[in-house]
Order: C-alpha cells, then structure tokens, then sequence
C-alpha cells in the first residue's frame, strides 16, 4: 500500500535471525499458530491447511521457501494471511514485528549475506533502529 508521499507500510516479521517484511498491503490478518490439517503428497512447503472462519487456507512453510532454518515452535509463532486473488495462503513465521512505514527510496542494496532463495525474492533492505529489514515480494515467494 503506497502512501501519497511514495511512501510504503511494512508488516514486519521474524524467521529466525531474519528480519523480514511484506507490504503491509498484502497481508490481510495475522491469526495465533492453530494445529493444522497435514495434507497426504502435499508439496514440501505445504505444511497443512486450516480452516479460517469458514474459508480453507494453506499453509506454507516460508522458511522452507527461503533457505532458512525452520520455524521453532513457541507461542510467539504466528500465520501471516496473504489473499493472492485466486486462493488465501498463511505463512508460518517465528513472530510478528511492528507494521512500519518507510520511503520507498530509502532502500539499501541486499546484503551479500542472503541465502539465494531469500534474494530472489527480495526487493530491497531498509534500515531501522536496531536491525536491518528484508522486504519480500509477495507474488516472487509464491512463484
């Protein structure tokens, strides 16, 4: 969701050391880890899939997709929701940071340090505070 200023909200999250992000736009809810329904011959990254208020959703292990270590669970843990236009998906995450808003401009350069399934699918590194944040493009993790 791009603001009038060229500016973008961020939904921030954690996969392990990594401090990811999606447009905020693209995240529809975010729902406590629920036990989930495996699904028999399922892909490698479909962990299972819930039923959301009445509506079937997919849950994909992110951290799969992205090269990462898997999501260890705790209480933190959390199901990002994403409508993608033709089904709904979730996306298991080790936690949820802040909703932040930055300049679109105001990206860095990736650092060389991602894993090449991470930077495939990252647009670009913006700087907070305490960390640097990876913004994920939705449609590119899906892909």
């Amino acid at each position: 969701m791009n603001s009038e200023a060229g500016g973008q909200r961020l939904a921030s999250f954690r996969l392990g050391n990594a401090h990811l992000a999606f447009e905020a736009g693209t995240i529809s809810e975010v729902i406590r880890r629920e036990q989930f329904t495996i699904v028999p011959n399922a892909q490698r990254q479909v962990l299972g899939i819930l039923n959301v208020r009445g509506n079937l959703v997919t849950v994909l292990d992110l951290a799969y997709l992205l090269g990462l270590d898997p999501v260890e669970s705790s209480d933190e843990n959390r199901i990002l929701l994403a409508d993608t236009g033709s089904e709904r998906v979730g996306f298991l995450v080790d936690g949820v940071g802040d909703i932040f808003e930055i300049e679109s401009s105001s990206g860095d350069g990736l650092p060389a340090n991602l894993t090449p399934a991470l930077s495939a699918v990252s647009q670009a590194a913006y700087r907070t505070a305490s960390d640097v944040v990876i913004l994920l493009h939705l449609e590119a993790v899906l892909a």
